[in-house]
């Protein structure tokens, strides 16, 4: 799906702004060059989360997994250029299905776990999504029968795969799907290549003043987006990400996750956001750089255990939302040696 003109196209290429590598491209590269290099980490309550052990991805299991999926949407007749809705925590599998679905040629719409039956309603009905990857049970709460619910029979999907331990009616199994021997038809994905310039995701903005809209961004938006992020502070070598924000969204996607698409290393995901498990994560995953909340860094900054713990290898931690304390950053600078990055932006823009 091309939304841009080739005007457009044409004047951000001339100006290096733009390119033709895909975000997909990026990870095949780095799957190739470093094949078993450890490349994504769940958080460690996952089982308590969605009943699923912990997960420690290689760059060619993370591939490998991204191709399977991505063959299951074509197989299930998933056209290009189709929206997939995708409600999942910060979890492997939801960075997994949000690049098997650029695989499979589809726009990936990832939503907040938060939403309930009329946000649902509303996201079905504007992007006309047949299928859907959710989870069964986040935390107990019961996100397949929410959502047939809050369609009904008239408007019932077509699809759904979920994530849990077992099945759920008659939705397909996410491990099921990642677990399958078969093999994958390289003719069907390489069929469904989209270039740089076509839609990679419709992210949501919060919906504060009139129901969320949905906010489509290519491939090369995306990059150009996260360079910014990559030039202004992260090294040349590779290096660990923390996420503390799912992956849904500007925070999520374009200061965490798609920088370390573009720089490689590891990314360790968390959620929902706990102080004892992102403390011992900073420690045990070696992370360079986060991203956290200004309140979170406030309260750090005020906080004697933390002046006296070991910060590992943390260099750089961004945040916004909200103005920063001209003191926290001072602190966090001076007194830990950890520089604190504002960032402005937004799901409308850059």
């Amino acid at each position: 799906m091309l939304l841009v003109s080739e005007e457009k196209i044409d004047r951000y290429t001339r100006q290096g702004d733009w390119g033709t590598k895909t975000i997909l491209d990026l990870i095949d590269a780095r799957a190739a060059a470093m094949p078993d290099k450890e490349a994504l980490v769940d958080p460690d309550n996952k089982a308590t989360l969605v009943g699923l052990p912990p997960q420690r991805m290689t760059y060619r299991m993370l591939q490998a997994a991204i191709d399977r999926l991505a063959n299951r949407l074509v197989a299930m007749g998933m056209a290009k250029d189709e929206v997939l809705l995708v409600q999942l925590p910060n979890i492997a599998e939801l960075v997994i299905s949000i690049f098997a679905a650029a695989r499979a040629g589809l726009v990936v719409s990832p939503v907040p776990v938060q939403w309930r039956s009329h946000e649902i309603r509303h996201a079905v009905a504007l992007t006309g999504a047949r299928a859907m990857i959710t989870t069964h049970s986040l935390s107990g709460f019961d996100h397949v029968a929410m959502v047939r619910q809050a369609l009904g029979q008239e408007n019932r999907l077509d699809h759904m795969i979920t994530v849990g331990p077992d099945s759920c009616g008659d939705a397909l199994n996410m491990a099921e799907i990642l677990s399958d021997q078969t093999g994958v038809d390289p003719a069907a994905l390489a069929a469904r290549r989209v270039s740089a310039d076509e839609v990679f995701t419709l992210c949501w903005t919060s919906g504060t003043e009139a129901a969320s809209k949905a906010v489509p961004r290519s491939h090369n938006q995306w990059l150009a987006i996260s360079r910014t992020v990559v030039e202004s502070f992260l090294p040349d070598a590779e290096c660990t990400n923390l996420s503390l924000f799912p992956a849904i969204n500007m925070a999520g996607l374009g200061a965490v996750l798609i920088p370390w698409v573009i720089t490689g290393g590891k990314m360790v995901l968390h959620h929902p956001f706990e102080l004892g498990v992102f403390l011992k994560q900073l420690i045990t995953e070696g992370v360079y750089y986060t991203l956290a909340p200004p309140a979170l860094l406030d309260s750090l900054a005020k906080s004697p255990d933390w002046a006296k713990m070991d910060k590992g290898n943390l260099k750089v931690i961004g945040s916004g939302s909200a103005p920063l304390s001209e003191w926290m950053v001072k602190t966090f600078q001076n007194d830990f040696g950890i520089g604190i990055v504002n960032f402005f932006a937004s799901n409308e823009g850059v």
